[in-house]
């Protein structure tokens, strides 16, 4: 998690927020919709702290970290 946040300037929390859905694979983009944050009895996804996606490159580097979690992860529903 620390190694993609370096990698992509994102928060912990807009990474936490990441699901499947949001990395498009074919073209190496991540769309940071949410993040994921704590709140009385759990967790909760809220929008992006400027309330809009932001197009992240999935750069090289972390590709072989993101990859394994992606396909484990199967299709989005």
């Amino acid at each position: 998690m620390v190694i993609v946040a370096a990698c992509t300037a994102a928060r912990m929390e807009e990474i936490s927020g990441c699901r499947v859905g949001d990395i498009d694979t074919a073209r190496s983009i991540w769309t940071g919709r949410r993040q994921t944050t704590p709140a009385p009895g759990g967790l909760t996804d809220e929008g992006t702290k400027g309330e809009r996606a932001r197009k992240v490159p999935v750069v090289e580097e972390i590709r072989p970290l993101v990859a394994p979690c992606v396909l484990s992860a199967g299709k989005p529903r």
